[in-house]
């Protein structure tokens, strides 16, 4: 009795999703400008692009904008290192600059396409393999496992929410003159330790 209410509550949860997955769609114009769009302020912050290419009926394409932008690791990754840009592979008008990307539709959508801040191609990335496994029962990222790839594929140098501490010392900086005291001090305790000998 117990499984057919856990039964009942999964397949409301489904309809709940399926009902905020409609309000995702990818535009269907003008996609270059979007890409080109996203290079330039890549070139000037360091970041890459992340180009999404799916469809507006695909569930696939609208969970995984959906993980992507409502999951807290993922979105955390893609503020931290990238530009987020949508593409719909079935609009004419971006059937030119998918063709430009290496045509990465071929292995299905949705898919992923990296680009860098001068707009060269980095990586492609089929996304059936950041989905959970097969035996969960149902068709969805694993947001894991996107996290993990939008991390893997960051720009370096981007430091990484919760992850990492990087810290940049600049010549002529507080944390450079620290360092510089700290060394004239044990060079000080030195010459202390050869007087007390003598």
């Amino acid at each position: 009795f117990g499984f057919k209410g856990k039964k009942r509550q999964v397949e409301e949860d489904d309809v709940d999703e399926e009902e905020e997955v409609k309000q995702l769609t990818y535009p269907s114009a003008y996609g270059e400008d979007d890409v080109m769009g996203a290079v330039r302020i890549c070139g000037q912050t360091g970041r890459r692009v992340l180009v999404q290419i799916g469809t507006n009926w695909n569930k696939a394409c609208a969970k995984m904008r959906r993980c992507l932008e409502m999951d807290e690791a993922c979105l955390q990754q893609l503020k931290a290192g990238w530009e987020h840009v949508l593409l719909d592979a079935e609009s004419a008008e971006n059937a030119e600059v998918i063709t430009k990307l290496g045509y990465p539709i071929k292995y299905g959508v949705p898919v992923f396409v990296v680009l860098d801040g001068k707009g060269r191609y980095v990586h492609t990335q089929p996304t059936g393999e950041l989905e959970r496994e097969p035996l969960a029962g149902r068709e969805a990222p694993d947001p894991k496992k996107v996290a993990q790839f939008l991390q893997d594929w960051a720009p370096k140098g981007i430091v990484q929410p919760a992850t990492q501490k990087k810290v940049i010392v600049v010549e002529g900086s507080d944390d450079e003159d620290e360092d510089e005291d700290e060394d004239e001090d044990e060079e000080d305790e030195d010459e202390e330790d050869e007087d007390e000998e003598d």
